[in-house]
């Protein structure tokens, strides 16, 4: 059992600490009796006894819209939130604020906020969707004569994208569409979620350029004021590289959902992926042992 007491989100709820590491493990023990507040592909989410404070399980599903891939790898549940609690407790000795609250096992106690169907995309290099939608940009030069190249490392930015339904009316995948900025800050404080994006995901970098390893692109959700970040950090939702990736673009050398999108097998997936939780938890632990 564990309670995010350095979480600034934390400090704003009433409950001791012991407290809500009795609450987290009381919801934990009957979480499939509880009612649902979310069940959907990536986790499962539902109502404790008190209002405004939700318990919340991961499911070991992959998705993928652009390759039309959805699945289960075992294990994986659990080794994504390993690692994102590795990273949100970077986050919190930063004073960045999450949802989670508490965790027992499998399970977080999390706190309910105003999510928004809008996610906030980082990203440092021309990779996944730029690098698919925008054709012939590769060939291009910019305005400052630098040449575009696909994999080539750039500067952070932010967009934003608009959550779609997975499937539409017959039955169609749905993929997520940009969203213009000014649509999108009428649903978020589009301006508050860009900074603390940024800030996340230097963070992020940071805790990776440690053990060699670096971060292309990162999707975060939040709550409608860009202030509390409302999901995980783990390779479902972070493209996580060997430092010297672009030039030697073996799966060995890469640790996020790339993997399964160009389907590795699932031993291939759970060894990357905990690979990269181990010389994650390593890290910290010499960091702040």
């Amino acid at each position: 059992m564990r309670v995010f007491s350095a979480n600034p989100r934390r400090r704003e709820f009433a409950p001791s600490d012991a407290e809500l590491a009795s609450l987290c493990a009381e919801s934990a023990a009957c979480f499939v009796d509880l009612p649902p507040y979310h069940l959907g592909e990536s986790v499962h989410i539902r109502r404790t006894s008190v209002p405004g404070l939700l318990i919340q399980r991961m499911v070991p599903s992959l998705n993928s819209i652009t390759f039309e891939r959805k699945g289960t790898v075992v294990r994986t549940d659990r080794l994504r939130l390993e690692i994102s609690e590795l990273f949100w407790t970077a986050l919190h000795r930063n004073g960045l604020a999450t949802c989670h609250l508490a965790r027992d096992g499998e399970h977080l106690l999390i706190s309910e906020e105003r999510a928004v169907p809008v996610e906030v995309i980082v990203k440092a290099a021309l990779v996944g969707t730029p690098a698919r939608i925008y054709r012939g940009l590769a060939l291009r030069t910019d305005r400052f004569g630098h040449r575009f190249a696909e994999h080539g490392r750039h500067e952070p930015y932010v967009r934003f994208d608009y959550r779609n339904p997975l499937r539409g009316p017959k039955g169609e995948l749905l993929r997520d569409e940009c969203m213009p900025e000014a649509l999108a800050d009428r649903l978020i404080d589009t301006a508050q979620a860009a900074r603390n994006a940024l800030r996340i995901f230097e963070v992020v970098r940071s805790c990776l350029a440690r053990i060699g390893l670096d971060v292309w692109d990162a999707c975060f959700l939040f709550d409608e004021t860009g202030r509390v970040l409302c999901n995980e950090i783990s390779p479902d939702n972070i493209r996580v590289k060997n430092a010297d990736w672009a030039t030697d673009p073996r799966p060995t050398n890469e640790f996020d959902k790339d993997l399964w999108r160009r389907g590795s097998d699932d031993a291939s997936i759970e060894s990357q992926w905990r690979m990269l939780y181990e010389r994650l938890e390593q890290d910290q632990g010499s960091q702040h042992g």
